[in-house]
Formats: C-alpha cells, structure tokens, sequence
C-alpha cells in the first residue's frame, strides 16, 4: 500500500517550536511579541523562498499589524512587553515546546536572527508592509482587512520570497 503524500503544512513544525527557537538565540535577553512573531514568519517566508515548502505547519494571517502566526500571538502575549519564557506544552508535563529542526533549518533561524534580530520591531513591520509584500497584497489587494484571520497564501509568500533571495544574490 502506497503512503499518502504529505501536505505541504504537515511538512512544516509547529509554530511555538519555531518561536522557542527564537527565544534561545536570543540567550536570555527575550524579545518582543512583535519581533518574535516577524522573526518566524520572516524565517517562515524565507524557508518556502529556498525549498518550496514552509517552515510552520500553520497558515500565516493577515491582521492589521502585519502577517500573524497566531499561535505565536495568543501563546505569548500574556507575558508582555519582552517574552523571555518559551512556550510549554501542557499535555507533556509542561515540558518546552521543540521540533526536531534539521541542520538547514536551524541555519536558515539563525541567519535570520542574524540579520533580523538586531533590528526594531518598527523596522520589521514597515519591511512585511511594503507594497509588494504578501501581507500588503493580501490585506488591500485581497481585502482580508475585511475578514477576520484572513489566510495569506503561501505560495504569494514563496513567490516574493523567491524574489528577495534572487535579487540579493543579483546584487
């Protein structure tokens, strides 16, 4: 008997695993929402620009403020103004939420961390608010300003990714 093909979502890990990643590299000093949030799913984007499939096994929202993996959001929000305890999963004995990230993924974090993590939560939101950005299309051109957890797709995700990482590579 044939195995049922996965689906690109089931490829992916949970999204508090990915913000638990995040949470470490930052090595005590924590984050804040915003910044935790923009960091997966800037992780989450460039993962699908580089292998075609996403890095969270969750569909990122359209929400005022920008793209929203809401898991992220109502997992964390509770603790402030800097998130500096990882997620737990209840049903394990409170253990820490993780995944088993292979070698490529964990680059690809820290990369983005890298380069992401010494930036404000501001600079952040006015990259994935460009013009051209999934959520800006997602949000005007697709009106999901006017349905609540409006789904950006991943493959408008995966296409202005794709773009970002030829042009860096053209320049």
């Amino acid at each position: 008997m044939e195995k049922a093909k996965k689906s690109n979502y089931e490829l992916g890990h949970d999204s508090l695993a990915i913000a638990n990643y995040f949470i470490n590299l930052s090595k005590g000093k924590g984050l804040s929402l915003v910044k935790l949030i923009k960091l997966s799913y800037i992780a989450h984007g460039f993962k699908l620009g580089f292998d075609g499939y996403p890095l969270a096994n969750e569909y990122v929202e359209a929400w005022k403020f920008g793209p929203d993996l809401s898991r992220i959001y109502y997992e964390f929000k509770h603790q402030g103004i800097n998130i500096k305890q990882p997620a737990k999963d209840i049903f394990q004995d409170c253990k820490t939420i993780s995944s088993d990230f292979n070698s490529r993924e964990q680059k690809l974090m820290e990369k983005v961390f890298k380069v992401y993590g010494k930036k404000t939560a501001a600079y952040l939101i006015a990259i994935t608010h460009k013009k051209d950005s999934p959520w800006y299309k997602a949000w005007h051109e697709d009106k999901g300003s006017e349905v609540l957890n409006f789904q950006i797709k991943n493959d408008d995700i995966k296409k202005y990714y794709t773009k970002q990482i030829k042009e860096s590579r053209a320049g």
